[in-house]
């Protein structure tokens, strides 16, 4: 194998580092931007769509439940 065969498989190794570095510090920037959806965002989204669903005439039409929004214990 002559030297230009290893240079470009040198680099083109040198590449495939710098890239899988850089997705790992992104991976690692997003998660530690911490939680998106918390259990208290769940909590308001059911509480919301259980109000709408109150008021939809096909929701009552159809004989369905409303939602059960227990989820986080309130203080």
């Amino acid at each position: 194998m002559n030297h230009w065969w290893k240079g470009l498989v040198l680099l083109l190794l040198l590449a495939s580092l710098v890239s899988t570095w850089i997705q790992v510090a992104g991976i690692q920037r997003w998660i530690a931007v911490g939680g998106r959806f918390t259990d208290q965002d769940g909590q308001r989204l059911c509480e919301r769509v259980k109000a709408l669903e109150q008021y939809s005439y096909g929701y009552r039409d159809a004989g369905k439940a409303p939602l059960n929004c227990e989820f986080v214990r309130k203080p």
